[in-house]
């Protein structure tokens, strides 16, 4: 074969240099990248430590004015007993007798917002009296925790302690303001009272009117305000509550209203409008579930800022704090490094692209050499020719290369020359071993067919036989005579591999097949088809009874291939012409055949069957149908079965005479 030419339009010393100084190019590139990045990242870092500093303070200041809140939570909150025990001395102890107009007045003279009157009935504490009037009916059996408590209170006259109470005590209790479910655009706070000397729970409960006034020179709000004003650089603050922000709401739902309460709100304080959804979701977890502070660039509005999320723990209490920062002035500050990086990073290409120059020809001059051998290696045969060495002078690098290039040849040769002697060992081996454990198996089945013969002919004598007992005793005959035949054919095929070859119906033959194997699938609940040519049959010139044999050991591994809690069962034999040849297909609807075994399956010895056979079957066929000039195949096969192709020539004769 002529070798292919190369026309050389760059020096490999031009390559050389060209790589030398992309190299360089490459790695002041990555060195600026990196220095841009570590100086983005301090700067960054710098933003997050300040806002972390900011949060400590800002936690301090919220944690003090919870404390005030707190404290007049609890003050409302024994106002509002007060006004119970007002309220039990001022009303009839009995509901009915109490007016709606009574409650208005006495809420009023007492100075709470409301009085409701909870009383149960049918299976449920309703309201059964109320100043405001959507309280009267108002249900409280879906309360979650509360009406477990109103049972408590009804009948034992106290509340355990428990977590999302307020002030609990002897007869009485409270809640901390939430959403009312009378009216979901309002925040109260509740009293709850009974002492067992009237028939129902005193209910007093006020608007959250001085709670707001309060937050409003004290809460969280005005803190975050506070540091928005001390420092131009934060552009929003925003305090997310994990539990909640992101998630599906948790609803309330009660006489037909829907809300979320305010103590699930996503956002706790501050204002949320530099929305990213799904990033702002996804930093928050992470910053709530690794307790570490989260930052990211991100861009609302056309504006680029960065965001920074750290969590806080107070208690019992956890949130995380969004910081909202103007990127601008991160921003200025890199573009000043880089500027001086870029002119450094000049200076010194030109330096390399001078040292480069030189240092390119030193080392590209010996490689020609070289070169010229691996061509001549590149036209060797090596299943034929030895592989001519190159020859090696230096005790350097390209030396080594040298050396290893003849290695490499060498071991070439050798692997090439020891895979074609073991392809021909194996395929030697196989056909001797193949021929041995035939010859084997003909001797042991030929003693026991001949003793079945015998054993067969003696039993009509011993005793009489029915209609039935004939029927079976002529197909164990018939099957012991095939079966001698078998051994016989099989025993000569062994020998000399002749084919008794005569012309046959193609038709019959499958006939006879499929009749050999009717009481094999009814024993086995299978259904056997037979499909046929029309209008006639095709004449092959072929051994007649190992055709058959084939058909029978197919239809065979069909039945064996059906699982026995199958649904599907069936085993069915199709005769087609196609391209002057008979086709015979076995189709069965067993469990498949791994599409990496179609073709090892007619290989000696490569069944999966177990102790049910030792793989012969499939190769003796493929032997036979080549040996008559056809082929045979796996079409398809899937979790719904399998089918095998046989193809015969069809003989020119086209009819029996």
């Amino acid at each position: 074969m002529e070798s292919s030419q190369i026309r050389i339009r760059f020096s490999l010393r031009i390559k050389v240099l060209i790589v030398f100084l992309t190299t360089v190019v490459a790695v002041l590139l990555l060195s600026n990248y990196l220095y841009y990045l570590s100086s983005k990242n301090i700067l960054v870092q710098n933003a997050t430590d300040r806002n972390r500093s900011l949060t400590r303070d800002m936690s301090s200041q919220i944690s003090l004015s919870e404390k005030g809140t707190q404290y007049v939570d609890t003050l409302i909150g024994d106002n509002l007993r007060t006004a119970s025990l007002v309220a039990k001395y001022a009303l009839n102890p009995n509901a009915a007798k109490v007016t709606n107009q009574q409650l208005t007045a006495l809420a009023r003279e007492i100075g709470v917002s409301d009085i409701t009157l909870l009383q149960p009935r049918d299976g449920d504490i309703v309201g059964v009296k109320s100043s405001d009037p959507k309280e009267i009916n108002l249900s409280t059996k879906n309360w979650s925790y509360l009406y477990p408590a109103f049972q408590h209170l009804l009948t034992e006259h106290n509340v355990p302690a428990t977590p999302g109470f307020g002030t609990v005590g002897r007869n009485y209790l409270t809640i901390p303001f939430s959403t009312a479910n009378s009216n979901t655009q309002e925040i109260n706070k509740w009293g709850y009272f009974d002492d067992g000397s009237t028939n129902y729970i005193i209910v007093p409960f006020v608007h959250d009117t001085v709670m707001k006034a309060y937050n409003s020179l004290t809460g969280p709000e005005a803190i975050v305000q506070s540091i928005k004003n001390s420092d131009s650089r934060i552009l929003e603050i925003t305090a997310f509550n994990p539990n909640a922000f992101g998630n599906k709401p948790i609803l309330y739902h009660a006489n037909g209203a829907t809300w979320v309460d305010v103590r699930n709100s996503p956002v706790m304080f501050g204002t949320y409008t530099y929305s990213d959804k799904n990033r702002d979701v996804a930093a928050v977890h992470q910053a709530n579930n690794q307790d570490t502070p989260v930052s990211f660039e991100d861009v609302v509005a056309g504006k680029t800022v960065l965001k920074t999320f750290i969590p806080v723990r107070t208690g019992d209490v956890s949130y995380v704090v969004g910081f909202v920062t103007d990127y601008a002035v991160i921003q200025n500050v890199l573009n000043q490094q880089i500027h001086n990086a870029i002119s450094i990073s000049l200076a010194m290409l030109v330096l390399v692209s001078i040292v480069s120059f030189f240092a390119s020809g030193y080392i590209v001059k010996p490689l020609s050499t070289i070169t010229r051998r691996v061509e001549q290696i590149s036209e060797i045969k090596f299943d034929e020719t030895e592989p001519v060495p190159v020859p090696v002078h230096r005790n350097d690098e390209i030396g080594a290369l040298a050396v290893k290039v003849n290695d490499m040849s060498q071991n070439i040769s050798e692997y090439m020359y020891s895979l074609h002697e073991s392809i021909r060992s194996e395929r030697k081996f196989s056909m001797s071993y193949l021929g041995i454990v035939s010859s084997g198996l003909v001797h042991e089945l030929r003693n026991p067919s001949v003793a079945l013969k015998n054993l067969i002919e003696m039993f009509p004598a011993t005793q009489p036989l029915d209609e039935k007992g004939q029927k079976i005793l002529q197909h164990m005959k018939m099957a012991s005579e095939h079966l001698n035949s078998i051994v016989s054919d099989f025993a000569d095929f062994i020998r000399n591999g002749k084919l008794n070859l005569a012309f046959s119906n193609a038709s019959d033959i499958a006939k006879e097949a499929v009749g050999f194997m009717r009481p094999i699938t009814e024993m086995n609940a299978v259904d056997l088809e037979l499909l046929l040519p029309s209008p006639e049959s095709p004449i092959l010139f072929v051994d007649r009874d190992k055709l058959r044999q084939v058909l029978v050991n197919l239809l065979k591994n069909g039945i064996d291939a059906i699982d026995p809690n199958a649904t599907q069962r069936f085993v069915r034999l199709e005769i087609q012409t196609s391209n002057n040849t008979v086709q015979f297909e076995v189709t069965d609807s067993g469990h498949g055949i791994p599409h990496d075994r179609w073709d090892t399956i007619f290989t000696p010895f490569a069944t999966k069957k177990g102790d049910h056979g030792i793989g012969l079957g499939l190769a003796l066929s493929k032997f036979i149908i080549h040996s008559s000039g056809g082929t045979i195949a796996v079409v398809c096969s899937d979790t719904t079965g399998t089918t095998i192709r046989v193809g015969i020539p069809i003989s020119s004769r086209t009819q029996l005479e």
